[in-house]
């Protein structure tokens, strides 16, 4: 059985290769749109193993050439097209883990497991300094408001010297700081579970 493997990945292309080979097919490789069209229009192939996404074409124009032709040449469609879609549109977010398509192909079913689970993971941690993030801002919330109105009763007391006002002032700066932060990280809370 003569085979034509269209795919632009070389180390991918070659442990196909050499599985088919091993088994008795024959199988040629083109990398290219380029060449691919020029086997396809010279040779005829018992089946065409076809990547969708090379670097100079478009695999579905291919598939269009080979009607044209009238090609009876069986094809199969090897590719992660749809896998990195669905990871181009993921947003971890969104809280809705990607879907990703069954493959056929063994090493594309366990690329799809594999990102699979790393998303989940990932969407995990992501949930747990989320909840962190919220939790902090609100616990700091009273001890800042606390240490707040302290600075002020003492900035206000008649017996306080020129450097121990500095001193305050300078605490005054920070906590007032401090409170811009904690206000920020508040929003970004409310803003995330759209509560504002």
């Amino acid at each position: 059985m003569k085979l034509l493997l269209i795919e632009d990945e070389p180390e991918l292309a070659k442990s196909i290769r050499d599985y088919l080979n091993g088994n008795e097919f024959v199988c040629e490789w083109a990398d290219h749109f380029s060449s691919a069209m020029e086997k396809i229009s010279v040779y005829d192939y018992d089946c065409i193993l076809l990547d969708l996404m090379l670097p100079d074409g478009d695999g579905f124009d291919i598939l269009t050439e080979l009607r044209k032709q009238n090609k009876t040449d069986g094809v199969i469609i090897i590719s992660a097209k749809e896998t990195l879609e669905t990871i181009e549109h993921f947003a971890i977010d969104k809280n809705k883990p990607p879907q990703f398509p069954t493959a056929n192909i063994e090493e594309f079913s366990r690329l799809n497991k594999s990102i699979g689970k790393l998303i989940k993971k990932n969407i995990t941690i992501y949930e747990s300094q989320r909840e962190f993030l919220e939790n902090a801002a609100h616990e700091l919330q009273t001890p800042i408001a606390v240490f707040q109105a302290k600075i002020d009763t003492l900035i206000q007391r008649s017996d306080v010297t020129e450097d121990q006002s500095k001193i305050l002032g300078s605490l005054n700066d920070s906590v007032s700081r401090l409170a811009r932060l904690n206000k920020n990280l508040l929003l970004l809370s409310k803003i995330d579970h759209n509560t504002f």
